[in-house]
Formats: structure tokens, C-alpha cells, sequence
């Protein structure tokens, strides 16, 4: 039971497996005097979470695909404008 228990009856659940949690008292009961480690745990894992978002390796693919973009604009400018001159000069 527990915290523990209850990431691994989720995790479980998740890729189908059939789950049961059994819990030896109230759930929750015995957290008061862990919640502390569990804060810590958690604050530490956002850290970690926000220094892996904001590294270089993961903003790379966005400014990547950023200049793809426009190179694909630039692309259509030239092709808009050859249609123009092209419809310009043809006579229909």
C-alpha cells in the first residue's frame, strides 16, 4: 500500500494488468511521518524535471523546425512572385 504500492497498482493498471491494493491500516495513514522525505523527493525531481526541459538538447528540435519554416516561405515568396511575372508577360 502506500504511496509506492499505489504508483505500482497504477503502473500495472496501465499496461493491463489486473490490480488488487491492499492497505494494512487507513490509506495514507502512516505518510505523516515520511511527507518530508516525500516533499524533498518532489522538489528535487522538478528541478531536475525543469533543468532537462530547458537544456540546449531539448530546445534544439524547436529552432530547427523553426528554420525549416522558413525556408519553406522563402520558397514560396520565389514561387509567388515567378507566377506573377509569368501571368504578367503570358498573354491567355
Amino acid at each position: 500500500g502506500g504511496a509506492t504500492g499505489s504508483g505500482v497498482a497504477l503502473d500495472a493498471a496501465l499496461r493491463g494488468l489486473d490490480t488488487l491494493l491492499i492497505e494494512r491500516g487507513d490509506f495514507g495513514g502512516e505518510t505523516s511521518s515520511r511527507s518530508t522525505k516525500l516533499i524533498w523527493a518532489g522538489i528535487r525531481y522538478l528541478g531536475t524535471a525543469f533543468a532537462k526541459l530547458f537544456s540546449w538538447e531539448s530546445l534544439r528540435a524547436p529552432l530547427r523546425a523553426l528554420g525549416e519554416c522558413a525556408s519553406e516561405l522563402k520558397l514560396v515568396a520565389v514561387a509567388h512572385r515567378e507566377r506573377r511575372f509569368l501571368l504578367e508577360k503570358q498573354k491567355h
